[in-house]
């Protein structure tokens, strides 16, 4: 049995010893051309012709002439990559285009499109050679291969693999000692391979621990300060919106309903001597015991009575002072006061401290809605001017039909 494998062995050797026979010698400044073997481009292209054509030997430019395509279809030579290493061949001997060559789609004139293979040779690798890494640049674009390229892919190759080959074992030492220190060696090696590799692993999971760390931290402080900003923005409308506007205590009754109190607005309890806006100032409750909490005595013939006629008014009854003949749109109830009393009967009351019982009369009957013609508290404040124009709002008219400027 060992023989008989010997013996294939040892033939299938001289098979790829003869068909590795050819005469041409390669320019020194070409060795960039030889695969990882050694092999000049010339021998590696008889060697990739064996699959289909067997034994073959290559002959050289003067003996061959220029280098042309097979006469029938084969998967050795319709492939980019043996035109390219038989083009490195001619290259190699001095020639140039046209000379080394004809140009790609020339050589593959007897062709079938089965057998074009495109920057790949499927016909079969022979053992010990193997074409050389630039020999798949070609993709058949051009007419000929281009030697600037391929050298510069080439060189740069062959830089990158000269260190990482330098580290293997190429052949077998018959010395004990060599082959001690070169397993000493690659136990070495091997084992910074791993420091390093552990290191490398250590420290992206360091890095990634890192990223993941800042993007949460980051995220949280985020919401915190949204949070906060919230809570912050809430507090302020709460503390800067207005109050409830102010309730007086109810006096003592006297048969009338008590004065309804208008918000931002406090006139004062003797003879209305001053008028305030603003904020509200607290009423005083009656107190027989205490004169500034007497009743407001005025002319009976100003103030007629409710019910029975003319009749001294008090401080805490003010219905006639309400009258008003202005009934404002169901559109407008938003505009009434807490009391339910609409703007045309809170201005008529804002009038009072300053021109005493009044009757607010509708845009109809009125007009525009004007100043007073004498300088007072009640009609150079805001809050009148505001209630006023709510009046003519209410009746369904706009500026400046409702009121001046």
């Amino acid at each position: 049995m060992r023989a008989s494998v010997a013996l294939a062995l040892g033939g299938f050797a001289l098979s790829v010893v003869r068909a590795q026979d050819t005469d041409v010698t390669c320019l020194s400044q070409f060795n960039w051309m030889n695969n990882a073997q050694g092999q000049n481009p010339c021998l590696v292209t008889s060697i990739l012709r064996i699959p289909c054509q067997g034994d073959n030997e290559l002959l050289s430019l003067k003996e061959d002439g220029t280098y042309v395509g097979s006469g029938t279809s084969s998967k050795c030579y319709c492939s980019t990559v043996l035109y390219s290493t038989l083009a490195a061949c001619g290259y190699c001997q001095g020639a140039s285009d046209p000379d080394a060559i004809v140009k790609w789609s020339t050589f593959i004139q007897n062709c079938s499109k089965s057998d074009i293979s495109i920057q790949s040779y499927t016909a079969g690798q022979i053992q010990g050679s193997e074409a050389p890494k630039w020999a798949y640049l070609f993709d058949g674009s051009t007419d000929f291969v281009n030697l600037a390229a391929v050298q510069a892919n080439a060189t740069s190759t062959t830089s990158t693999s000269s260190s990482s080959t330098s580290t293997s074992t190429l052949s077998v030492s018959t010395s004990n000692s060599a082959s001690t220190t070169s397993s000493s060696t690659a136990a070495s090696s091997s084992s910074t391979a791993g420091a390093n590799n552990s290191s490398n692993s250590s420290g992206n999971k360091s890095n990634v621990g890192a990223i993941v760390g800042g993007i949460v931290g980051g995220v949280g402080a985020l919401v915190l300060a949204s949070i906060t900003f919230f809570c912050w923005r809430s507090r302020r409308s709460t503390s800067a919106s207005p109050g409830p506007g102010f309730m007086p205590e109810p006096a003592a009754s006297y048969g009338q309903p008590p004065m309804q109190s208008v918000q931002g607005y406090s006139p004062s309890q003797a003879a209305f001597p001053a008028v305030t806006y603003g904020e509200a100032s607290p009423m005083l409750i009656y107190n027989p015991d205490d004169p500034r909490t007497f009743p407001v005595s005025e002319p009976a013939s100003s103030i007629p009575s409710a019910n029975t006629g003319p009749t001294q008014l008090s401080h805490n009854s003010y219905s006639p002072m309400m009258d008003t003949d202005v009934t404002c749109l169901s559109d407008f109830a938003w505009m009434n006061s807490a009391q339910g009393q609409n703007p045309c009967n809170v201005t008529s009351i804002l009038r009072v401290p300053c021109q005493g019982a009044n009757k607010l009369l509708s845009l109809k009957e009125d007009g525009t809605y004007v100043g007073s013609g004498t300088s007072s508290k009640c009609y150079c404040s805001t809050v009148l001017y505001s209630t006023l124009a709510a009046c003519g709002y209410c009746q369904g008219a706009s500026d400046p039909d409702a009121i001046v400027k």
